[in-house]
């Protein structure tokens, strides 16, 4: 995975191994004792809180330790990533135009395109470093288990213990907007440093502080808004979908892609 990609990697190691405990289920009728779920387990951990109390613990119910795999996988994906970077600096570095592009581009535009290639590549570099810093922080100190829990006490102001699907859909989306907003603010340095420097000295920045300004806030708008309406659809279809669970969400899921799609589009009709 990218190591900019904010959904933990864990989820996809606990997915898969999930998954695959759920075709054992339902190809042979039970999972082998080493999964260390059994068929009651299956639809418990499929469960936010589940899933969170699994990660805190460090290991999957098999005993097998997740944390150490997927910091190595993190590990060995940023340094392949990296290594194929600095082979594409070596061509950003070149000075002279390529043979196949000498009656396509100008001197002046060249070097102003290897200038502007160069500084990106040295701002990504950083920003992989520090997104790669980040998920390990994350992943270490149990980050996310920690915020779910905090959830517990304004939603339990808003809805009765015995409400659980409400509580979990009102805990699900807190938290989501929650992490994703941290998220943000996290970034804005660098996103600011983008925008109003490095975009700036190459004369491709459109972009006055004002309109910065109003476009983060736009999207923190619209994520509170369909962030509620997306996992108060979700979060039920998991809990209630049965063995169809998966042709539920897929449809859910591509009937959004097309309602998304079609708003997209009507934008700029």
């Amino acid at each position: 995975l990218p190591a900019d990609e904010h959904t933990p990697v864990a989820y996809c190691l606990y997915g898969l191994h999930f998954t695959v405990a759920v075709v054992l289920e339902k190809r042979f009728g039970s999972v082998p004792k080493k999964f260390g779920i059994d068929r009651i387990g299956l639809t418990k951990m499929f469960s936010i809180g589940g899933l969170f109390d699994v990660l805190a613990n460090g290991e999957l119910p098999s005993g097998f330790k997740y944390k150490e795999a997927v910091l190595a996988f993190m590990g060995g994906v940023w340094l392949f990533e990296t290594y194929l970077e600095f082979r594409q600096r070596k061509y950003l570095k070149k000075e002279t135009i390529p043979v196949e592009l000498k009656d396509v581009i100008s001197e002046t535009s060249f070097k102003a395109g290897r200038a502007y290639s160069l500084d990106k590549w040295i701002f990504s570099q950083l920003t992989s470093m520090f997104s790669l810093a980040e998920d390990i922080l994350i992943l270490k100190y149990d980050v996310m288990p920690l915020m779910w829990k905090w959830t517990i006490a304004p939603v339990s102001m808003m809805f009765a213990p015995e409400r659980v699907l409400l509580t979990e859909i009102a805990r699900s989306v807190l938290f989501t907007v929650g992490f994703m907003v941290a998220q943000m603010i996290i970034k804005l340095p660098f996103s600011i440093y983008s925008t109003f420097h490095l975009e700036q000295k190459h004369g491709f920045n459109k972009t006055t502080p004002r309109t910065f300004v109003t476009d983060l806030l736009k999207s923190i708008m619209l994520m509170m808004v369909f962030t509620p309406i997306i996992e108060g659809l979700v979060i039920p279809i998991i809990n209630y979908g049965g063995k169809f669970l998966a042709i539920y969400l897929w449809g859910f899921m591509l009937t959004l892609a097309i309602v998304m799609m079609t708003i997209y589009l009507w934008g700029f009709m």
